[in-house]
C-alpha cells in the first residue's frame, strides 16, 4: 500500500521523495554547522531535523519489513507490542545498532551546532537566510512519505463506518452437522500462490502443484486491511474478524469474547496444540492461541526447553526443527483418541530472502528467496506425505499461506501477476480434487475450514463458507468497496455480546 501515491498527493515515486528529503536533512545538517547565530536558532534546526530525522527512521524501518512504509501491520505491532511489552527489538540487533547511530549522530550534530552558534562566524549566512531554510525544511514536514502514510490511515481510520455491524455473524446448523474429524493445518509463511505459477516462477513448487491436483483448491482468496501479517492473517482465517490493532484487546488476552475456530473445535471436544518456530511472544502470538482453545502452544523458547541447543534463524527454529516436532505432536495426539487438531507455522520463505533450514534443497536458484521456497515447497509436501501415511482416513489436511508475501526478494516478481491470492488447498479420502474460485479474503477461511470438519458453520462474524451457498462480502459489496469499509469500521461489540451471538456447536 502507497497509500500517499494512491492519494494523489504528491508526484513521482515515493523512492524519489525520500531522496528529497534526505538531501533537505543534508541541507539542514550543513546549515546547523555553519550558519546559527544564536541558540533559538539553533533550537528550531535542531527540531526541524529531529522530526524530518524520525520520520524518515521510522519510514525506513517500516519499509524494510513491509515493502509499503508504514502500514496497518506496522501500526498493529507497534500497538500490541507496547501495550504488552513485547515488542520484541532486540531480536533485530543490527536495526538496534542502526536506531543508536543516528541517535548519536544527532546529538554530535547538536552538540556541533550549538559550539557553532557559540563563536557566531562572520562569514555565516545572514540570520534572515537560516530562518527562511529552516520555516521551509518545517513547512514541507507534512509531505513527507511517512507523515502523508500516517494521515492516510489515520483519515481510514476515523471515517464512521457501521455497516459491517449488521453483517457480524455466527451461525451454526446441528443439521448439518458431522462427526469431528482430526485436521493438520500448516501455515506456509508468505506462500501465496503465486508462488505455484509455472509461467513466473518454473520449478520453484511443482510438488505443491501436485497437491493442488489431489485436493480441493481454492482461488481468489485476497488480502484485505489488516490481513497481510502473519497474526493478521491468523486471526482472520480463524476468528472470521479483521485483527483492529487501535482497538483495546483488554487485559484479558487476545481478541477476548470473540468465539473463534479454536473455541468452535474445542467446544466440540478437540484437543489442540500449535507448533512454530518463531517467539510466541512477537505481536502476541502465544497469547491469542492460549485464549482460543489451544492447549498445547509451542514456540521457539518452548522447542528450546526441550530440545536445547539447536540452529535458528533470525525468526527461531528452521523448519525442519518445527516439522520434526510437529510429527511427534501429531503421534502424541493421534495416540489420546478422540478429535484433534494440529496447526503449524513455517518460517522458511519470511521476507527479506528467506530462511530455509540448514542443507535443505533449495534448487538452483538465483533469487534467495525462491530458492527459499522451494525448499519449503519439499518440506511441506514431505510433511504431509508422511500425514498420509499414518492410517487416518478420517484426517483432513489444510495447506495455506498466512498472507502474501510483502518486502521479500520475490515481491516484484510476484507484482507481476495481476491477481494475486492466498494458497489453500484442503486433502483428504473423501474430498474429491476440484477448484472453488470465489471473490474472498481470508476471514472466509474460518467458517469454510469449520464446515469442512463437519462443525456446521456456515458463518463466523465476516465469514462466510466457501462451499456454501452465502455470498462473501468481498462478492456482497465488491472487493473494492469492502476494503475500503474495514479500516475505520469497529464491530460495536463487547465481550459479553460476541459471546451471546457465537455459536457452541456440540459433537
Amino acid at each position: 500500500m502507497r497509500s500517499p501515491a494512491q492519494a494523489g498527493l504528491f508526484l513521482g515515486s515515493v523512492e524519489g521523495v525520500v531522496l528529497a528529503v534526505n538531501l533537505v536533512l543534508v541541507v539542514l545538517a550543513v546549515f546547523g554547522l555553519l550558519a546559527p547565530r544564536n541558540r533559538r536558532q539553533v533550537l528550531v534546526l535542531a527540531v526541524t531535523l529531529g522530526l524530518a530525522g524520525l520520520l524518515s527512521l521510522t519510514h525506513a524501518i517500516a519499509d524494510h519489513f513491509t515493502g509499503e512504509g508504514i502500514t496497518y501491520a506496522v501500526l498493529a505491532h507497534l500497538q500490541y507490542g507496547l501495550q504488552r511489552g513485547e515488542l520484541g527489538i532486540m531480536r533485530f540487533p543490527a536495526l538496534v545498532a542502526a536506531v543508536c547511530a543516528a541517535g548519536l549522530a544527532y546529538l554530535a550534530w547538536l552538540w556541533g551546532a550549538l559550539r557553532a552558534a557559540a563563536v557566531q562566524r562572520r562569514r555565516a549566512p545572514s540570520a534572515g537566510l537560516t530562518w527562511v531554510v529552516a520555516l521551509i525544511a518545517l513547512g514541507l514536514l507534512p509531505l513527507h512519505p511517512a507523515a502523508l502514510e500516517l494521515r492516510t490511515l489515520w483519515v481510514a481510520m476515523s471515517m464512521d463506518e457501521v455497516s459491517l455491524d449488521q453483517d457480524m455473524r455466527w451461525t451454526a446448523s446441528q443439521d448439518v452437522a458431522g462427526p469431528p474429524r482430526p485436521v493438520v493445518y500448516v501455515y506456509l509463511e508468505s506462500y501465496e500462490r503465486g508462488f505455484l505459477d509455472e509461467q513466473l516462477f518454473p520449478g520453484v513448487a511443482p510438488q505443491l502443484r501436485g497437491l493442488e491436483r489431489e485436493g480441493l483448491t481454492i482461488h481468489g482468496i485476497a488480502t484485505a486491511p489488516f490481513m497481510n501479517w502473519t497474526m493478521g492473517g491468523m486471526v482472520a482465517s480463524q476468528c472470521g474478524m479483521v485483527m483492529t490493532p487501535l482497538a483495546d484487546t483488554g487485559a484479558g488476552g487476545y481478541r477476548p469474547g470473540v468465539h473463534c475456530l479454536g473455541d468452535v473445535m474445542r467446544d466440540a471436544g478437540y484437543r489442540l496444540s500449535y507448533i512454530g518456530g518463531a517467539d510466541l511472544n512477537f505481536s502476541g502470538k502465544g497469547r491469542f492461541y492460549r485464549t482460543h482453545g489451544f492447549d498445547t502452544v509451542i514456540g521457539a523458547d518452548e522447542l528450546e526447553a526441550e530440545l536445547g541447543a539447536f540452529p535458528k534463524s533470525d525468526w527461531g527454529a528452521y523448519d525442519d526443527t518445527v516439522f520434526a516436532r510437529a510429527r511427534q505432536e501429531f503421534a502424541r495426539l493421534d495416540a489420546a483418541g478422540g478429535p484433534f487438531g494440529l496447526f503449524v507455522l513455517t518460517t522458511a520463505t519470511h521476507p527479506h530472502s528467506g530462511y530455509p533450514s540448514p542443507g535443505c534443497v533449495s534448487g538452483d536458484f538465483a533469487n534467495p528467496m525462491l530458492a527459499a521456497a522451494h525448499c519449503s515447497d519439499g518440506q511441506a509436501v514431505a510433511f504431509v506425505r508422511w500425514l498420509q501415511q499414518q492410517g487416518r482416513d478420517d484426517l483432513l489436511i489444510v495447506v495455506a499461506s498466512d498472507h502474501l508475501q510483502v518486502a521479500g526478494d520475490a515481491s516484484a516478481l510476484l507484482k507481476r501477476n495481476p491477481r494475486r491470492d492466498n494458497l489453500f488447498v484442503v486433502l483428504g479420502h473423501d474430498i474429491e480434487p476440484h477448484v472453488v474460485a470465489r471473490a474472498s479474503t481470508m476471514v472466509d477461511v474460518a467458517p469454510t475450514v469449520a464446515s469442512l470438519l463437519g462443525l456446521g458453520v456456515g458463518e463466523m462474524a465476516l465469514g462466510r463458507d466457501l462451499l456454501g451457498p452465502a455470498p462473501t462480502l468481498a462478492e456482497h459489496y465488491g472487493p473494492d468497496r469492502f476494503n475500503a469499509m474495514i479500516p475505520a469500521w469497529r464491530t460495536g461489540f463487547d465481550d459479553a455480546s460476541a459471546r451471546r451471538g457465537a455459536p457452541v456447536p456440540q459433537p
